[in-house]
């Protein structure tokens, strides 16, 4: 057997991004197959910007107009019920608000030209201490100081937009990322040629990445690339110059991974915790195109000697208005934001089986997998790997298993005494449905390149399907 696939696929046409899913079934979100999507609330008056959650699973939402809301699942059903007005901006910023984080007890927001913290002094949740601790940045028709996020070291930082669609520009702190201290002291360009970063996040360990959005009539190119960005001190990546990949000669820095022109990636969010399937740094990222919002799955390696980040996408959950910001809970909830639509919408991956992936997929390299069903222990198992082409075989749960048995990934793998797939074949979970093994990308030039796919199934002895994985995609990568 062999692993599931799926991709959400993007085309242009007429400067926007179109699923390929029939326009019909775009009325609603839904999942790719593997990942539910529900609708977690849907009582917001405005149009929801940035959102955040706490440590206890409370959602702080931010609105174009200004509102700063508290929103809770108390019940814990699925479905949040109780709004509290943390603060009410309307007034007092200069709107719109664009981005919002949580951090030292404080609210932090982003609005024209300025970022401000909001605090909560007497405990009551409501927000009664307002310090704008940055003024003065510059703001155009469409773009102005956007998402907020912090590192380890209590430095922020702040995605600052352009002020014209493809440049020049005259302010030397317009279309970069800044870097601040937490009181907003200490401002400075932390890196260049970013066009309208709305949203970034940062993992420790890792780094900062930042999507960065094309513009919109640049007319050498129509159609340039969006990009997912490896953000580092002191670097250019590009713009007005370059959007995508920089020609031969340019000093500017590649991205990490190209996005479908005019997609408009907006606010992602990092899986911290890996409390979803795959490798360590997955990043997913909303897509806020009119009439085709999506949310993909990012999936970024560092190179362990050249410190060059690369990656690839694909979608796992699709039929929004305009997906423009997203959060992880503590307990694995991803949600996203609809600004069209005023909802927050819930991504749950359907089965509880997982497969956590821990090292780079390189030729030449071994992969730690561990795999774990815990509703299922003591089940049989079946661990699956190919590359994702036709013919195809199809599951209980409606994915499809690929296999392409021409290709010499697979007569590698089927060869007797390879050790590409190391798992028990058929092996058993164990009493918390768990099982640990490896994938071995064996040092073979012609299958670099490859788009490989493993997944999991587990059933009884009868031959019953107990749980199924959500496939966990990946390219084999240059040494």
């Amino acid at each position: 057997m062999t692993p599931t696939r799926f991709i959400l696929s993007l085309a242009v046409c007429a400067g926007l991004v179109v699923s390929s899913v029939p326009a019909v079934a775009q009325t609603t979100p839904f999942g790719a197959p593997g990942y539910t999507v529900s609708t977690w609330f849907s009582g917001l008056a405005d149009n929801p910007t940035a959102l955040a959650v706490d440590a206890n699973g409370k959602v702080y939402l931010a609105t174009y107009g200004g509102q700063v809301l508290v929103i809770e699942d108390v019940d814990q059903d699925g479905v949040a019920e109780t709004v509290t007005p943390f603060f009410d901006g309307s007034s007092v910023f200069n709107l719109p608000v664009t981005g919002l984080a949580l951090h030292a007890g404080k609210v932090y927001i982003s609005h024209r030209g300025s970022v401000s913290t909001v605090e909560d002094t007497d405990g009551d949740m409501i927000g009664d201490t307002v310090v704008n601790i940055i003024t003065g940045l510059p703001f155009g028709l469409d773009h102005q100081a956007n998402g907020i996020v912090f590192d380890e070291n209590d430095k922020m930082y702040i995605g600052q937009g352009s002020t014209t669609d493809h440049g020049p520009e005259s302010d030397p702190f317009a279309a970069t990322i800044l870097q601040a201290n937490d009181d907003g002291s200490n401002l400075q360009v932390w890196a260049t040629g970013l066009r309208n970063v709305y949203g970034m996040d940062y993992m420790p360990g890792f780094g900062l990445v930042a999507p960065d959005n094309g513009p919109n009539t640049y007319i050498p190119n129509l159609n340039p690339a969006d990009e997912i960005n490896y953000v580092q001190q002191g670097l250019d990546y590009g713009y007005p110059n370059v959007f995508g990949t920089p020609p031969a000669g340019d000093p500017s820095e590649a991205p990490a991974v190209l996005l479908p022109a005019h997609s408009a990636p907006c606010a992602p969010a990092f899986d911290k915790n890996h409390a979803w399937n795959g490798f360590e740094h997955e990043l997913y990222v909303p897509l806020v195109a009119a009439g085709a919002g999506s949310v993909i799955r990012v999936t970024l390696f560092k190179h362990p000697t050249t410190g060059e980040v690369e990656g690839w996408f694909h979608g796992i959950a699709g039929g929004f208005q305009n997906a423009i910001a997203a959060a992880f809970s503590p307990s694995g909830d991803l949600f996203v934001a609809d600004f069209g639509t005023k909802t927050i919408q819930r991504i749950l991956p359907e089965d509880t089986a997982r497969i956590r992936v821990t090292g780079q997929p390189r030729l030449g390299k071994l992969l730690d997998v561990d795999i774990e069903a815990p509703d299922w222990p003591g089940q049989y198992f079946w661990f699956m790997l190919a590359n994702a082409q036709t013919p195809g075989y199809p599951l209980p749960n409606g994915e499809i298993l690929w296999l392409d048995t021409t290709s010499p990934l697979f007569n590698y793998s089927v060869t007797p005494g390879n050790i590409m797939n190391i798992f028990p074949l058929p092996g058993t979970l164990d009493s918390a449905g768990q099982e640990h093994g490896w994938v071995f990308i064996p040092n073979f030039g012609p299958i670099e390149g490859f788009e490989v796919w493993m997944a999991f199934v587990s059933y009884d002895a009868a031959l019953n399907v107990g749980s199924v994985s959500e496939s966990v995609p990946f390219k084999i990568l240059a040494p």
